[in-house]
Protein backbone atom coordinates (compact mmCIF):
# COMPACT_ATOMS: atom_id res chain seq x y z
CA UNK A 1 0.00 0.00 0.00
CA UNK A 2 1.31 3.54 -1.04
CA UNK A 3 2.03 6.53 1.25
CA UNK A 4 -1.08 7.93 -1.03
CA UNK A 5 -3.62 4.98 0.28
CA UNK A 6 -2.76 4.92 3.57
CA UNK A 7 -3.64 8.95 3.81
CA UNK A 8 -6.92 8.47 1.97
CA UNK A 9 -7.64 5.57 4.42
CA UNK A 10 -6.78 8.20 7.29
CA UNK A 11 -8.60 11.13 5.81
CA UNK A 12 -11.67 8.25 5.06
CA UNK A 13 -11.96 6.58 8.14
CA UNK A 14 -15.46 5.51 9.32
CA UNK A 15 -17.21 2.76 10.94
CA UNK A 16 -17.12 0.32 7.50
CA UNK A 17 -13.04 0.85 8.09
CA UNK A 18 -12.47 -1.01 10.94
CA UNK A 19 -12.44 -4.67 9.92
CA UNK A 20 -8.93 -3.32 7.86
CA UNK A 21 -6.97 -2.38 11.01
CA UNK A 22 -8.65 -4.36 14.43
CA UNK A 23 -6.74 -7.05 15.74
CA UNK A 24 -7.58 -9.77 13.49
CA UNK A 25 -5.69 -12.88 15.11
CA UNK A 26 -5.48 -16.68 14.36
CA UNK A 27 -5.63 -17.78 18.20
CA UNK A 28 -2.24 -19.35 17.70
CA UNK A 29 0.67 -18.08 19.64
CA UNK A 30 4.68 -18.17 19.35
CA UNK A 31 5.79 -18.86 15.52
CA UNK A 32 2.19 -19.36 14.50
CA UNK A 33 1.17 -16.02 15.77
CA UNK A 34 -0.58 -14.04 12.98
CA UNK A 35 -2.58 -11.07 12.88
CA UNK A 36 -3.58 -10.30 9.68
CA UNK A 37 -3.84 -7.00 9.91
CA UNK A 38 -0.78 -6.08 11.53
CA UNK A 39 1.17 -4.81 8.49
CA UNK A 40 -1.46 -2.45 7.14
CA UNK A 41 -2.06 -1.58 10.93
CA UNK A 42 1.30 -0.33 11.39
CA UNK A 43 1.63 1.69 8.35
CA UNK A 44 -1.50 3.73 9.52
CA UNK A 45 0.13 3.89 12.97
CA UNK A 46 3.43 5.61 11.28
CA UNK A 47 1.65 7.86 9.31
CA UNK A 48 -0.94 8.81 12.40
CA UNK A 49 1.97 9.38 14.51
CA UNK A 50 4.07 11.65 12.40
CA UNK A 51 1.13 14.10 11.59
CA UNK A 52 -1.35 13.69 14.60
CA UNK A 53 -3.39 16.41 13.52
CA UNK A 54 -5.12 14.36 10.60
CA UNK A 55 -6.59 11.66 12.02
CA UNK A 56 -10.00 12.14 13.95
CA UNK A 57 -10.32 10.85 17.29
CA UNK A 58 -12.25 7.18 16.25
CA UNK A 59 -9.65 6.22 14.35
CA UNK A 60 -6.81 6.59 16.99
CA UNK A 61 -9.34 5.13 19.28
CA UNK A 62 -9.40 2.12 17.51
CA UNK A 63 -5.85 1.70 17.06
CA UNK A 64 -5.20 2.06 20.20
CA UNK A 65 -7.60 -0.77 20.70
CA UNK A 66 -5.90 -3.28 18.14
CA UNK A 67 -2.35 -2.53 19.76
CA UNK A 68 -3.56 -3.27 23.13
CA UNK A 69 -5.54 -6.64 21.91
CA UNK A 70 -2.09 -7.40 19.96
CA UNK A 71 -0.10 -6.93 23.10
CA UNK A 72 -2.09 -8.92 25.30
CA UNK A 73 -1.95 -11.68 22.77
CA UNK A 74 1.88 -11.41 21.65
CA UNK A 75 3.10 -10.96 24.99
CA UNK A 76 4.96 -7.99 24.44
CA UNK A 77 4.13 -4.36 23.80
CA UNK A 78 5.32 -1.72 20.80
CA UNK A 79 7.60 0.98 22.02
CA UNK A 80 5.06 3.39 20.56
CA UNK A 81 1.97 2.31 22.21
CA UNK A 82 3.00 4.88 24.62
CA UNK A 83 2.66 7.61 22.08
CA UNK A 84 -0.52 5.99 20.76
CA UNK A 85 -2.11 6.43 24.37
CA UNK A 86 -1.08 9.94 24.56
CA UNK A 87 -2.84 10.84 21.72
CA UNK A 88 -5.91 9.48 22.61
CA UNK A 89 -5.82 11.15 25.74
CA UNK A 90 -4.42 14.83 24.55
CA UNK A 91 -7.13 14.80 21.37
CA UNK A 92 -10.02 12.91 23.03
CA UNK A 93 -9.61 13.98 27.02
CA UNK A 94 -12.60 13.15 29.59
CA UNK A 95 -14.64 11.71 26.68
CA UNK A 96 -11.89 9.00 25.99
CA UNK A 97 -11.00 8.04 29.02
CA UNK A 98 -13.47 5.02 29.28
CA UNK A 99 -11.45 3.84 26.20
CA UNK A 100 -8.38 4.13 27.41
CA UNK A 101 -9.11 2.62 31.02
CA UNK A 102 -10.26 -0.10 29.23
CA UNK A 103 -7.55 -1.41 27.39
CA UNK A 104 -4.13 0.56 29.20
CA UNK A 105 -4.62 -2.50 31.79
CA UNK A 106 -5.27 -5.66 29.58
CA UNK A 107 -1.82 -6.16 30.38
CA UNK A 108 1.29 -5.45 32.44
CA UNK A 109 3.23 -4.87 28.90
CA UNK A 110 0.37 -2.51 28.33
CA UNK A 111 0.10 -0.71 31.52
CA UNK A 112 3.55 -0.33 32.28
CA UNK A 113 4.79 1.35 28.75
CA UNK A 114 1.99 3.79 28.92
CA UNK A 115 4.62 5.06 32.15
CA UNK A 116 5.89 6.80 29.24
CA UNK A 117 3.69 8.66 27.67
CA UNK A 118 3.79 12.44 27.52
CA UNK A 119 0.68 14.68 28.40
CA UNK A 120 0.48 18.34 28.99
CA UNK A 121 0.24 19.34 32.29
CA UNK A 122 -3.35 20.81 31.55
CA UNK A 123 -4.87 17.89 30.30
CA UNK A 124 -3.04 15.92 32.76
CA UNK A 125 -4.78 17.98 35.53
CA UNK A 126 -8.07 17.95 33.65
CA UNK A 127 -8.03 13.91 33.61
CA UNK A 128 -6.85 13.29 36.91
CA UNK A 129 -9.87 15.44 38.68
CA UNK A 130 -11.96 13.21 36.75
CA UNK A 131 -10.41 10.28 37.74
CA UNK A 132 -11.13 11.70 41.15
CA UNK A 133 -14.93 12.83 40.53
CA UNK A 134 -15.22 9.44 39.35
CA UNK A 135 -13.94 7.81 41.99
CA UNK A 136 -16.49 9.14 44.96
CA UNK A 137 -19.26 8.12 42.32
CA UNK A 138 -18.35 4.74 41.10
CA UNK A 139 -19.44 1.26 43.04
CA UNK A 140 -19.10 -1.29 40.87
CA UNK A 141 -15.89 -3.21 41.70
CA UNK A 142 -14.58 -3.64 38.44
CA UNK A 143 -15.03 0.22 37.36
CA UNK A 144 -13.25 1.04 40.70
CA UNK A 145 -10.33 -0.71 40.28
CA UNK A 146 -9.75 0.54 36.77
CA UNK A 147 -9.92 3.80 38.13
CA UNK A 148 -7.78 3.10 40.95
CA UNK A 149 -4.72 1.91 38.34
CA UNK A 150 -5.16 4.77 36.35
CA UNK A 151 -4.94 7.34 39.15
CA UNK A 152 -1.59 5.30 40.33
CA UNK A 153 -1.06 6.33 36.49
CA UNK A 154 -1.26 9.55 36.16
CA UNK A 155 0.34 10.30 39.21
CA UNK A 156 3.33 8.34 38.40
CA UNK A 157 3.15 10.46 35.29
CA UNK A 158 2.85 13.69 36.90
CA UNK A 159 5.82 12.92 39.08
CA UNK A 160 9.28 14.21 38.16
CA UNK A 161 10.12 10.13 37.25
CA UNK A 162 7.26 8.38 36.13
CA UNK A 163 9.63 5.54 35.08
CA UNK A 164 10.69 5.07 38.11
CA UNK A 165 10.33 1.28 39.10
CA UNK A 166 9.85 0.02 36.20
CA UNK A 167 12.55 -2.54 34.29
CA UNK A 168 12.92 -1.78 30.76
CA UNK A 169 14.87 -4.36 28.85
CA UNK A 170 16.05 -5.23 25.00
CA UNK A 171 13.21 -7.94 23.64
CA UNK A 172 16.92 -9.61 23.14
CA UNK A 173 17.71 -9.78 26.67
CA UNK A 174 14.71 -11.64 27.32
CA UNK A 175 15.13 -14.48 29.90
CA UNK A 176 17.74 -12.47 31.44
CA UNK A 177 16.18 -9.69 33.62
CA UNK A 178 14.96 -9.87 36.97
CA UNK A 179 12.76 -7.52 38.75
CA UNK A 180 9.74 -7.39 41.34
CA UNK A 181 7.86 -4.68 43.34
CA UNK A 182 5.07 -4.08 45.24
CA UNK A 183 3.21 -2.31 42.69
CA UNK A 184 3.78 -5.19 40.09
CA UNK A 185 2.16 -7.28 42.72
CA UNK A 186 -0.65 -5.14 42.76
CA UNK A 187 -1.26 -4.23 39.46
CA UNK A 188 -1.37 -8.50 38.68
CA UNK A 189 -3.88 -8.13 41.37
CA UNK A 190 -5.80 -5.43 39.37
CA UNK A 191 -5.46 -7.09 36.31
CA UNK A 192 -7.34 -10.08 36.97
CA UNK A 193 -10.47 -8.10 37.14
CA UNK A 194 -9.71 -6.93 33.54
CA UNK A 195 -8.69 -10.45 32.02
CA UNK A 196 -10.29 -10.47 28.38
CA UNK A 197 -12.31 -13.86 27.74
Amino acid sequence: MTTEDTAAFIDGYGPDSLERICFAWNQKHAAEFVDANDAFRQQVIAAVLSDPGKAGIDLIADLFEAEARWSNEAGCVRRWFSKLASLLLVRGGEEQLDRFIEWVGVSMNTYCQCHAMEIDPVTLARLISEVHRRRKKVANVRERAGLEMVRVLFAKLKSDNPMEGMLLFDPSQRGRARGGSKTALWFEKVLRLFRIK
